[in-house]
């Protein structure tokens, strides 16, 4: 874009804290030691947050990351579930259960599904089949 330096772009890099909530099974969480990194816990978001992917706020049962942001209208560092991450990652319910257009059919986000509840199925499905192809 004219006019815009590297510096613009610059985004801090994640430091401890990582992650917020109740530790789930996962490097963000736990070293490759099986230590549970606890300095890299942070303190649950505040009301006025909302999720970077699917836009809603946090409930007291919730977990997640911090990551960085380059949006403007957001923070430097977001706070996102760890389900909505996990959903941008391995993609689509659809997608997992190879209903998609990758896999010959038609189906994507489900539209009766809300962005948070759809991850929520897409993590739910990954504990119960796991996400190796």
């Amino acid at each position: 874009m004219p006019g815009t330096t590297q510096e613009s772009w610059t985004v801090p890099a994640p430091e401890p804290p990582y992650w917020w909530g109740e530790p789930w099974p996962s490097y963000i969480c736990y070293g490759e030691d099986g230590r549970l990194r606890e300095e890299a816990h942070a303190a649950f978001p505040t009301p006025d947050r909302t999720c970077l992917f699917c836009g809603e706020g946090f409930k007291p049962d919730d977990s997640g990351e911090i990551m960085p942001c380059l949006l403007p209208a957001r923070q430097p560092m977001e706070y996102v579930h760890k389900e909505c991450v996990l959903r941008r990652v391995v993609g689509c319910l659809a997608h997992l259960e190879g209903r998609c257009s990758c896999a010959g059919g038609h189906d994507h986000d489900d539209p009766a599904m809300t962005a948070r509840q759809e991850a929520v199925a897409v993590w739910e499905w990954a504990r119960a089949h796991g996400t190796e192809r």
